[in-house]
């Protein structure tokens, strides 16, 4: 029989003989009883594609794999389902949190990669920069910075992924970003990565802050990332509570964590170009949230905009004046509590959070600016996108609606401090989702 397995199993003649053996390296425990169905389940789903469907409003995957063992053969089945997901093998997957900083034209980057690696923890995450052109002066720095805690990658020449050349810019983020994740999901085999334009500069907790986060986007499939950013966290429209977290349906961008669970969903629709435009629908139409702060971990210093990519246009001056100027960033060195935590778990918040805002006195908006002592808390109405965008212009948001939703707002909703009263700015229902951006330019 020893002879046998050396060999194979070629000199293994009868079909009993090949049984009594597998039954006796499984009493030994040397073999795993579905090793032997690991090909066929290879086989069987690179010869299956997803079925991806669109609706008129956006883009919904529908689509997963589910593997059925019967009579030791393999069949591969496609379900249809917006809360499952495609999930690799879980064998070598690092743990750690890979965070990589996009850039491309800023020579400033060397201001946020000063900052990462001056706070970085001794372990739990891998500083990376992916550089994506050839400016000269972004290389030179690039080059400077580059030490152990550093690694550089440079996937522009990326065979994996065969693009057409394009010299529109949104084309060419969308395709750098997708080069980042894939390399670092499918190639590294990391679980998480936080991904950070470079024009960035980071709180005290900001590690603390995603490390702890980790929990909420592995327990709540809903959670399809966790930002560092909160739209509305002007000075004077936000609390000075580290400890505050909120679920947005709004998808934030600038210092954001995704898992591997949602990448694996997501990439199979990525888009060719405006990759937050689409994550925005995406979110909205499969009813998906990101995890934001009250007080962001992040400050934007490009008045020009984020350049992930060469040429990328960015903000305008003004609205980085008027808006992104004046961000709060938080000062605080916290841990985030596991009661801070839980709060933002499942879409019982969601409900929670919309019945105690429904439940609030109304108050208009000129009322509630002229009163001496307003209450503690306040529900402003408003019935149409450009009602809300009145509102905002008056206490000082960002006047913004997104495809039905306004910034950093959850079902809608959005929430925020004026002087000592919280406001929730509420719709008599909620908006339609909608191919339409509307700002008051």
């Amino acid at each position: 029989m020893l002879d046998c397995l050396r060999r194979g199993g070629r000199l293994c003649a009868t079909r009993r003989q090949r049984v009594f053996i597998l039954a006796f390296l499984l009493a030994l425990g040397l073999l795993h009883p579905f090793v032997t169905l690991d090909n066929h389940v290879k086989k069987a789903a690179q010869k299956q594609k997803p079925e991806i469907s669109t609706d008129s409003t956006g883009f919904r995957t529908t689509w997963s794999y589910n593997v059925t063992l019967s009579n030791s053969a393999v069949r591969l089945h496609q379900m249809s389902s917006t809360n499952s997901s495609v999930r690799a093998p879980d064998a070598q997957q690092n743990k750690e949190i890979a965070l990589v900083v996009l850039a491309a034209t800023r020579p400033e980057v060397h201001q946020l990669v000063r900052q990462l690696v001056a706070q970085k923890p001794d372990s739990g995450f891998r500083i990376m920069i992916s550089l994506d052109g050839t400016e000269k002066q972004t290389n030179e720095v690039l080059q400077q910075i580059e030490t152990p805690e550093v690694k550089l990658l440079r996937l522009s020449d990326d065979k994996s992924h065969k693009f057409k050349p394009s010299s529109d810019t949104y084309v060419k983020i969308a395709r750098h970003y997708l080069r980042v994740l894939d390399h670092l999901i499918l190639k590294l085999n990391y679980s998480y990565v936080v991904l950070m334009e470079d024009d960035l500069l980071i709180a005290p907790d900001f590690y603390q802050y995603f490390s702890s986060l980790r929990r909420a986007l592995d327990s709540d499939e809903s959670i399809f990332c966790v930002s560092a950013w909160n739209d509305n966290g002007q000075i004077g429209l936000v609390t000075e509570d580290p400890q505050l977290l909120h679920r947005t349906d709004f998808f934030p961008g600038l210092g954001w964590m995704i898992n591997r669970r949602h990448w694996l969903q997501v990439r199979k629709v990525w888009p060719k170009t405006q990759y937050d435009d689409f994550l925005r629908l995406y979110m909205l139409n499969n009813r998906l949230v990101c995890v934001r702060p009250e007080l962001s971990r992040t400050f934007n210093i490009g008045r020009n905009g984020g350049r992930v990519s060469s040429g990328k246009n960015g903000y305008s001056s003004t609205f980085y004046h008027n808006y992104l100027s004046r961000m709060a960033l938080n000062s605080f060195n916290v841990t985030l509590l596991d009661s801070s935590i839980d709060k933002v778990i499942g879409r019982s918040a969601d409900i929670k959070l919309e019945k105690f805002a429904r439940s609030l006195p109304v108050m208009n908006v000129s009322t509630l600016l002229s009163q001496p002592k307003p209450p503690s808390a306040v529900r402003l109405r408003y019935a149409s996108a450009e009602e809300f965008i009145g509102i905002a212009e008056r206490i000082g948001a960002i006047p913004e609606v997104w495809f039905g939703a306004p910034r950093a707002s959850i079902l809608g909703i959005s929430v925020m401090s004026l002087r000592r009263t919280r406001v929730y700015i509420v719709p008599d229902k909620r908006l339609p989702i909608t191919k339409k951006i509307l700002t008051p330019e």
